[in-house]
């Protein structure tokens, strides 16, 4: 039978502990834990439409307009259609019906996705249409008129929100 030395049990109980406490620095790290949480959808904000700009306006010619589109959300929104109304000028002699718009809503816009918290200049092509018989009163007229955007959110093909914005523009005529 063997003898246990001093020196033995002082090596084997130094094993023992070494691999106890590698084994309990390991288990230091398993962790669990649970808990509840909660997320509020946002809302989607408006795009806005500044620095209307519109080519020279001459009698019987359409002219494209080129609108400056902000969308201030995340996410990129898709305009998917534009309206032009409310012509209006103050200048004395230019009466009657002197613009018109010429937007198809069946015509799809090319290139009009704004990215999120970007801001884009869309053109509309020939959109904008100056009676034949414009009077002669309406050179140099400045006219004013409601542009009214629709759009949707271009995140996901499953995702869709529909916003809209009106917003009064001012052209003038060469």
């Amino acid at each position: 039978m063997r003898k246990f030395t001093k020196r033995s049990v002082a090596v084997v109980a130094a094993g023992v502990i070494a691999v106890s406490g590698a084994g309990a620095a390991y288990a230091a790290w398993l962790l669990n834990g649970s808990g509840s949480a909660s997320a509020t959808a946002g809302k989607a904000a408006q795009l806005t439409v500044t620095g209307t700009a519109i080519d020279a306006l001459v009698p019987g010619s359409t002219s494209n307009v080129t609108l400056k589109v902000t969308n201030p959300n995340k996410f990129p929104a898709k305009v998917t259609g534009v309206t032009f109304t409310n012509f209006k000028t103050e200048k004395a002699g230019c009466t009657g019906i002197v613009l018109t718009s010429t937007v198809s809503p069946k015509v799809p816009l090319l290139d009009a996705t704004v990215l999120g918290e970007k801001t884009k200049d869309i053109v509309i092509p020939a959109s904008v249409r100056m009676a034949a018989d414009a009077p002669n009163a309406c050179q140099e007229a400045t006219f004013s008129f409601t542009t009214t955007l629709t759009a949707e959110s271009a995140a996901s093909d499953n995702v869709k929100s529909i916003e809209s914005v009106d917003q009064a523009d001012t052209v003038t005529t060469p």
